[in-house]
């Protein structure tokens, strides 16, 4: 061995020492900062870290800690939920809370970061910026403000099967952590790196901690975090920021165990909901004032004494294990651990069960909608109500004009186009049919008890109690809606409706306004009358035989089962006939407020209709180059004739919706050509599946799906 070889190894070794008495340095600095800090953190935020290794079958636990630790803010790592999981995080979302997701890839194994915190807090998620890395994923949210920023990653174990290296994580979280650096906010780093820095003598655990070093930044968990005795479980934050206090390893809830911290940041103060009500007395107006109440969180209706208790006695052993740390009072803890989390599953599961078998259709449906997570009572991050209502109404307007505007600027030639065939009107429609007065038991009672019971804010009464006293509305109500459909005029003070934007998708942005639709709520009155009016217009048609065949919106007997049903079985025949399918799907942009009264009165005197969506779809023989091509250009010539006509009437098609679809046997899949549709001066590529005719995919062995992404070339 050469000197400079002996040099390098006595080198190697003293850093290898100075790492090791440095780590020990840090562990009894962070030892005595906590007993000097351990003192109350109101006004801070309660932050916990967890690797929950499949969240899926743990949501009592974990909610059952949040609540019992009054947790502000949980992170956790392996959450193993996908880009659709609604029903788990529905069980995740305590009353008052909100969850963030960042679902795991589609071929990953283990995965997914995830995010429960105080509605108040109103964590939004936060694009840094930076590539996506192979061998950890990571996220980052944080507050309206930017106060703080947590990123919150979780680093694989590398094995056989991912085939990551270690190496390969030490050269990515390098470069990530070099971004990191550049922000100027405050950070918090967690996450589960499945480094072991309780080994300092290993290059990799060498590596890592001066990576962080360098970049000014210190680790703050003490003690085993796994349960092979490992710190692999990190809090990281500046040095010089002086953010993250009583870093604790708590219990362990998996294989891994909670890390407690909290945060020097400002905690919002909890969200009251107003809730009003309206006492009835005599007199309505007079003596049923609206009673304001707050509320911070609402209850469970599942919960009762038994769980109560058993939650007390479950803290009572909590506190008696924590204050002795011997190992028959943590199992004694552990045990009625698990019989509280048992009773508080079988009180959900007898709850809604017996919710579900008492109720009528519309409440099961309102009920699995909840049970499903399809609340769509999402809204963007806001400070102020007023302003968001401002924004979305001038929003909603530019929206309608901006349309109006594009369609009035280049008007095409109908006359390249064949003419739509109208047919003669031979029965005129003069009047409504008016209700009999005197017939009081008649369509007006069928119609209030058909009737919602849902009130507007805008009802001078609740539903409610219009139904209970029935008997005593009907005849005036009969006479309101007979004199708006003798005059034709419909009260101006009914034309006003409570507009709530509803977001189109959960997995959405919330955040972008063009994600959201706007939902009117009419007053009660006005829909009754509404109804008597397209019931008398139905019932004209249908006497007179006006009805389009191929309609299935707003028809008696029809809805979107029947269109699919009529589309599936004209697909499935050509298919026995050994053609092929193209099939296009076009959508209208804001359909029903961009409608021209005026041509909308027009169309109906000549019996053409509008529809919010259309379908086209038509037959070839897949061996045939000139048969395929032929189809693709009559589809494109109808579609430019309905893009054409659709102008004239001040509709506009929404290219970005359009979808194309084939389907063929998997024989005659191997000789087909590929093939893209021309809409307009673009190209469109066939989709994968289609929403609209998604049990199409029932019989894979007959049906053959082009598995592409639609996109626009």
């Amino acid at each position: 061995m050469t000197n400079a070889q002996s040099l390098g190894n006595k080198t190697d070794e003293i850093d290898l020492l100075l790492r090791q008495e440095k780590v020990e340095i840090g562990v009894k600095q962070a030892r005595l900062s906590k007993q000097v800090t351990d003192h109350t953190t109101d006004g801070y935020v309660k932050l916990c870290l967890w690797n929950a290794r499949s969240i899926r079958n743990k949501t009592t636990m974990f909610t059952e800690y949040v609540l019992e630790h009054d947790v502000d803010c949980f992170c956790v790592v392996e959450t193993w939920l996908n880009q659709v999981d609604p029903v788990c995080i529905r069980e995740l979302t305590l009353p008052g809370y909100s969850f963030l997701s960042t679902p795991r890839g589609a071929s990953t194994y283990g995965g997914g970061i995830g995010a429960l915190f105080r509605s108040e807090m109103n964590f939004q998620k936060f694009d840094m910026g930076i590539r996506k890395f192979r061998t950890f994923e990571h996220t980052c949210f944080t507050d309206p403000k930017k106060e703080v920023f947590y990123i919150v990653i979780y680093r694989p174990y590398p094995s056989s099967v991912n085939k990551l290296k270690t190496s390969e994580f030490l050269d990515d979280f390098d470069n990530f952590i070099e971004f990191v650096n550049t922000m100027s906010s405050k950070i918090v780093l967690v996450g589960d790196f499945n480094i072991h820095v309780n080994e300092p003598f290993k290059s990799d655990v060498s590596h890592f901690l001066t990576t962080i070093d360098n970049a000014g930044f210190h680790q703050h968990v003490v003690g085993p975090t796994h349960i092979n005795g490992n710190t692999i479980d990190f809090v990281i934050s500046r040095l010089d920021e002086d953010l993250v206090m009583n870093c604790a390893v708590d219990l362990r809830l998996s294989d891994h165990n909670v890390i407690s911290f909290s945060v020097q940041q400002h905690k919002p103060k909890p969200k009251k909901i107003m809730v009003a009500s309206r006492r009835l007395n005599q007199v309505l107006d007079k003596h049923a004032p609206v009673k304001n109440t707050t509320r911070s969180r609402p209850s469970n209706p599942w919960y009762n004494e038994e769980i109560h208790q058993s939650r007390r006695f479950r803290r009572k052993l909590e506190r008696k294990w924590r204050k002795s740390r011997l190992e028959s009072d943590r199992q004694q803890y552990i045990t009625q651990r698990t019989v509280t989390n048992e009773m508080i599953e079988m009180s959900k599961l007898n709850f809604y069960r017996n919710e579900l078998e008492n109720a009528d259709n519309k409440t099961v449906f309102k009920k699995v909608n909840g049970l499903l997570n399809r609340d769509t009572k999402v809204l963007p991050a806001h400070e102020s109500a007023q302003e968001l209502a401002n924004d979305f109404a001038s929003f909603f307007n530019n929206k309608v004009t901006t349309i109006y505007q594009d369609l009035g600027k280049d008007q095409p030639d109908l006359d390249r186009y064949d003419p739509l065939p109208e047919r003669p009107v031979c029965v005129s429609f003069s009047e409504f049919d008016l209700l009999g007065e005197e017939d009081v038991p008649g369509d007006v009672l069928k119609a209030l008890n058909k009737a919602s019971t849902k009130s507007c804010l805008l009802d001078p009464v609740p539903t409610w109690f219009l139904k209970q006293n029935i008997h005593v509305f009907v005849p005036v109500i009969t006479r309101i809606i007979n004199e708006s459909l003798h005059t034709g005029v419909f009260p101006d003070n009914l034309k006003h409706s409570i507009v709530t934007p509803i977001i189109k998708k959960p997995s959405l942005n919330s955040n972008d306004l063009s994600n959201f639709r706007p939902v009117s709520n009419i007053q009660f009155l006005s829909k009754l009358i509404e109804k008597q009016a397209v019931k008398s217009l139905n019932d004209h048609m249908e006497r007179n035989n006006l009805g389009e065949k191929l309609q299935s919106a707003y028809k008696k007997a029809h809805s979107t089962e029947t269109a699919l049903m009529r589309v599936k079985n004209d697909i499935m025949k050509c298919i026995s006939n050994y053609k092929s399918v193209f099939l296009v799907l076009l959508d209208l942009s804001s359909a029903f407020d961009t409608v021209n009264h005026n041509m909308l009165i027009n169309r109906l005197q000549s019996e053409i209709e509008i529809q919010d969506d259309v379908q086209l779809y038509t037959s070839f023989d897949p061996k045939d180059p000139v048969s395929i091509a032929a189809a693709l250009d009559n589809l494109s010539r109808c579609i430019d004739a309905l893009k054409a006509w659709m102008r004239m009437n001040m509709l506009k098609l929404n290219d970005s919706k359009t979808e194309f679809f084939v389907t063929t046997t998997p024989h005659l899949k191997r000789s087909m050509i590929p093939v893209a549709l021309r809409v307009g001066d673009k190209s469109i590529c066939p989709s994968g599946s289609v929403r609209a005719i998604r049990e199409v995919e029932e019989r894979p062995q007959i049906i053959w799906l082009l598995l592409a992404t639609p996109t626009l070339t």
